[in-house]
């Protein structure tokens, strides 16, 4: 693994200014690409990481258009360590600089879990025929779920998930807002709790990736791991038992842990906070904005840092 690029990861985390969890509507966020860096820039972030579900293009199309970490380093020429330094300094562009990432599902001891993969430029590019594989296997499950609502006499037309240019990987967001645009719920949340949401009516769980595949690719592709919010799995209900996940993980392989998070409370990220130290972890941040397509959400700020826990106090 990367561990140059996981240590600058844990730096940044440190210095805060920073969000490394973030979606568009390459994926499931309401945001564009674009808009997404327009609202980091006015955030006065100094680092975003675009991670969006499956799909790499969101954040390719940044690049193309702004700085990532390594077109800067080897502009300035300098490595990631000084890189850290020179923005805890304070003396960085006046734009964000862009971390490529992706978040990917994957089987940990028989539960869905998200893990988030971090680059420092276009190695992104190399999970290419891995994701080409996932796109598909969200494909057939969207349709899956479409037949599931229409078997429930709820008309939703077979191309609702069509891939389209702007949106490269759509999913059960977009059904939400069309059952909520038709008049069948009164939220994107509500869609959930009744149809979309796990072993609700019209579920359909995903074609299982094991972590240690994931993990795999990402290795080859030098990026750096890390399992996005570990308390939604239930693991922060004791100490105990978050240690012992992060134990079975890291006989796999050296990862990082997501400490700070928009719906995690202020115990649990103090709980994870404390697991990283024990277990000399990488640790993050990440709001997991989506825009207008998941509330409570905000993308982080240029005054949010592990001194206020990311807002939380």
């Amino acid at each position: 693994m990367n561990i140059a690029l996981g240590s600058f990861l844990n730096n940044l985390t440190k210095q805060g200014s920073i969000d490394l969890h973030v979606h568009s509507t390459a994926s499931d966020g309401s945001f564009s690409p674009e808009e997404v860096f327009i609202l980091a820039k006015e955030n006065q972030l100094n680092c975003l990481a675009l991670t969006d579900h499956d799909t790499n293009e969101g954040v390719l199309e940044l690049m193309d258009n702004h700085v990532s970490l390594d077109q800067y380093m080897q502009d300035q020429q300098m490595n990631l360590w000084k890189l850290s330094k020179q923005i805890e300094s304070q003396n960085l562009l006046k734009s964000p600089l862009i971390i490529p990432g992706i978040e990917l599902n994957v089987e940990f001891e028989k539960q869905n879990v998200h893990l988030l993969a971090y680059f420092s430029g276009y190695q992104i590019k190399n999970l290419n025929s891995f994701l080409k594989l996932q796109r598909k296997n969200r494909f057939e499950r969207n349709k899956k779920m479409i037949n599931k609502l229409q078997e429930l006499n709820i008309p939703i037309p077979s191309n609702t998930l069509d891939p389209t240019f702007s949106e490269p990987v759509p999913g059960r967001v977009k059904t939400a807002k069309w059952l909520v645009k038709n008049d069948y719920v009164n939220s994107i949340q509500e869609a959930f709790d009744f149809y979309l949401g796990d072993n609700k009516a019209a579920y359909v769980p995903r074609e299982k990736v094991k972590i240690e595949e994931a993990l795999q690719v990402i290795d080859e592709a030098n990026g750096f791991p890390v399992i996005a919010h570990p308390h939604q799995y239930g693991w922060c209900q004791s100490q105990e038992l978050l240690n012992q996940k992060i134990q079975h993980l890291l006989k796999i392989t050296q990862l990082g842990i997501e400490v700070f998070h928009s719906d995690a409370s202020l115990e649990q990220q103090i709980l994870l906070w404390q697991c990283a130290e024990e277990n000399n972890l990488f640790f993050t941040a990440g709001s997991d904005f989506h825009g207008a397509n998941k509330e409570g959400h905000d993308m982080y700020t240029a005054s949010d840092s592990p001194f206020n826990h990311y807002g939380k106090k």
